[in-house]
Parts: C-alpha cells; sequence; structure tokens
C-alpha cells in the first residue's frame, strides 16, 4: 500500500497540485470579482458567490490536511489518520456546501438547524475519534453515513421546495432552475465519502482529484448563470383569501390584458409583474391558478404554446421561411428546450413530431 503514495508516483502528485491551485484560483476569484465573465449579463446573487467561494477554500483546505495528516504520513511509513481527514471534511466541507445551497435558494428562509445538526453530528464523530480506539468502529461509520443521508435528505428537500415556488412565481426558469446542477453536485460530494471507507488505491485518488476539479468548474458555472431574484419575496403580500367575486374579476383581467394585449410574449415575465398589471397582489393572483389547477408558469407557457402554433399555421398559409427555433422566441419563449417542453406537456407530442402531422396535404 505504501508504494501506492511514495513521491516516485508522477501522476497522482501532478493532478493533486493542479486540483489544489484551481481550488484556490476558484475560490479567490468569486470572492474579489464583482462581475460574472461567463455570462456578463447576468447579476448573480452577491451571497452565493461568497458561500460557493468558501466551500471551494474548504475543498483548498482538504487537501492540505488530507496531505498532512494522510499521504506525508504513509510516505513516511506511519499509520495514517485517515479518521481524523474524514472528520474535518465533515466538519467543515458538508456545512459550507449546506449553506451554499441555501445561498442558491435565495430569497427563500430557511431554517439554520440543519446547519447546526451538521456540526453537531461532526462534533460527535470526533468525540467518537478521539475517545475510542481510532479505528472504524461501526458506530462512526453509522453516526457519519447518516450525516451524508441527512445532508443530502435537506438538500433535495428544499431544491424541490424552490422549484415548485419558481414554477408559481415565474413564467420563463432559465438562470434560475438548480435541480440538475445540485444532483450533480451531491454525486460529487457522496462519491469522495463512499471512495474515504472503501477504496485505498492511488488510481482511485486521481479520479477523485479530477472529480474535484470539474465540481469547482460546475460550481463555478451554477453560480456564473444563476440570476438574482429580486421579488417577488421583497414585497409586501396579503395573506388573506380572496372573495369568490374577485377570482371572476381577475379571469376577465387576465383575459384582457395577458391574452388579448399579448403580455405573455414579454420574457421573464413574474406573477408579481402580472398582477400590478390586472390590479391585485400576487397572493389573490396565485389563489386564482390555484383554483385552475395550473401554475403560474404552465398559464403562461400555455399561451406561449397557442402563440407558436398561430404562428405555424400563419407562416405555412403565407409560404414565408421560417424554423421552429425563430417561432419559439417570438412566441416568448428564451430557450428552446424550455419552449419543446412545455409544448409536449400541453399537446403531448414533440414539437418535431407535430409539425410533421400538420404540413399541408
Amino acid at each position: 500500500m505504501i508504494e501506492h503514495y511514495t513521491i516516485g508516483n508522477f501522476w497522482f502528485p501532478l493532478i493533486y497540485v493542479v486540483a489544489s491551485v484551481t481550488a484556490i484560483y476558484a475560490s479567490l476569484y468569486l470572492f474579489f470579482r464583482k462581475g460574472n465573465a461567463y455570462e456578463p449579463g447576468i447579476q448573480s446573487p452577491v451571497r452565493l458567490r461568497r458561500c460557493a467561494a468558501i466551500f471551494i477554500a474548504t475543498i483548498a483546505l482538504g487537501h492540505i490536511w488530507w496531505k498532512v495528516f494522510y499521504y506525508d504520513l504513509i510516505a513516511a511509513d506511519v499509520t495514517p489518520s485517515t479518521e481524523l481527514c474524514i472528520l474535518l471534511d465533515a466538519l467543515i466541507s458538508l456545512p459550507a456546501m449546506m449553506f451554499t445551497l441555501f445561498a442558491m435558494l435565495q430569497d427563500r428562509k430557511r431554517p439554520v438547524w440543519p446547519i447546526l445538526l451538521v456540526e453537531g453530528l461532526a462534533l460527535l464523530d470526533i468525540c467518537l475519534f478521539f475517545f475510542t480506539d481510532k479505528t472504524y468502529t461501526p458506530l462512526v461509520i453509522i453516526v457519519f453515513c447518516s450525516l451524508m443521508a441527512f445532508v443530502i435528505f435537506m438538500g433535495w428537500r428544499y431544491v424541490r421546495e424552490y422549484q415548485s415556488w419558481l414554477s408559481e412565481n415565474y413564467a420563463d426558469l432559465e438562470h434560475k432552475e438548480i435541480v440538475t446542477s445540485m444532483i450533480v453536485l451531491i454525486a460529487f460530494m457522496l462519491t469522495p465519502i463512499i471512495y474515504n471507507f472503501f477504496i485505498l488505491d492511488t488510481r482511485y485518488d486521481i479520479i477523485i482529484e479530477l472529480m474535484d476539479i470539474a465540481l469547482i468548474f460546475i460550481l463555478l458555472w451554477r453560480v456564473e448563470t444563476l440570476q438574482t431574484l429580486k421579488e417577488p419575496e421583497t414585497q409586501p403580500q396579503d395573506t388573506a383569501s380572496a372573495p369568490v367575486d374577485v377570482f371572476s374579476k381577475i379571469e376577465i383581467l387576465l383575459q384582457k390584458h395577458c391574452v388579448e394585449e399579448q403580455y405573455y410574449l414579454r420574457h421573464d415575465v413574474s406573477l408579481s409583474q402580472l398582477a400590478g398589471l390586472i390590479g391585485t397582489n400576487r397572493t389573490y393572483l396565485s389563489q386564482y391558478f390555484s383554483r385552475t389547477g395550473q401554475s403560474y408558469n404552465s398559464y403562461i407557457n400555455g399561451l406561449r404554446v397557442q402563440h407558436f402554433i398561430r404562428l405555424y399555421d400563419e407562416a405555412l398559409s403565407t409560404g414565408r421561411i421560417f424554423t421552429a427555433n425563430q417561432l419559439s422566441y417570438e412566441s416568448g419563449f428564451q430557450s428552446y428546450i424550455t419552449f419543446g417542453t412545455a409544448f409536449k406537456k400541453a399537446k403531448g407530442q414533440t414539437v418535431t413530431a407535430w409539425m410533421h402531422s400538420h404540413q399541408p396535404a
């Protein structure tokens, strides 16, 4: 085993240094650069940039304590403090990851007790480490695995709540959704933890370091592309239930201002903006959509899909040269992927299949 970690091994030390330098550079970049380099037109949340910078800094620190307490000791033929390194990861890196997740769920007030519980379990794990025989006792493994399961569960729960909130308040979810990136981040975090317990080989160490580098770039991409949401959470809300006759008035006002005046064609339209347009508050409007069994997002995108169909029929009748992407943008969609998803949800088939079935005879 010691032969795997000798200085003569070329690739692992090289990649280890590259991962460390990448983490340090990315952390400093997020701390000190105010604007986005990848998406200059997007204003990303300042709190998210700082939390992500701290999280990436813990990755760099992790490389330091793993080198001091593990790789240097095993190279010197001394029993390494593997468990201590794992517990430091739990005590520092996992809470930093949770705070980064909370920062992604911006403008959503979240309780801090999950973070405190994470810290408490990590401290309990450290106590078990120092006051036992410093081996992988079943209790230590159970506590650590429970800690990871809890972090993943809470993260997934909050992400799902955030996605539901977005769907109820925004018609365009580009630069707002985080489900995919969070699944990837959790998977990246889970793999090294499993590795800590079950694998001890330089080849897998190299894979883990490459995954660390990938994790850093994925997190940088998410920070640079996540748009700051300034409303509706900053606006006062009327929490009372609306009278029944209010819903009838809202339906008439929506038909006039949103449908007939084609307000749905505007990009990045929020529930609060539409509520202000028709002269009501976002709570009443949200209740109206709940009564109709649809979200605000599905309502607006449904109107856009119908607009696309009208444009498509007009283009065929007039002989206009067009692409589906062009027509979707003219219908209010910023992303063709979002359009494709909305179209399939509304019509039960893909855009391509629908267009083939609606070709002139």
